[in-house]
């Protein structure tokens, strides 16, 4: 894959292996998140961007 070849050796070998011959690149991905982050104390964060 041309897309692989400039990633580190061991990162190419396992997206190689866990990604299908053939298999387009998706152009668009939607990420949902929560949990705690520190700002001098724990916070819980769950950001509703859509």
């Amino acid at each position: 894959m041309g897309l692989l070849a400039d990633l580190p050796e061991a990162a190419h070998r396992y997206l190689e292996n866990a990604i299908a011959p053939e298999t387009r690149p998706a152009s668009a991905v939607r990420l949902r998140m929560h949990g705690e982050i520190r700002l001098k104390r724990w916070c819980p964060f769950s950001p509703d961007i859509v």
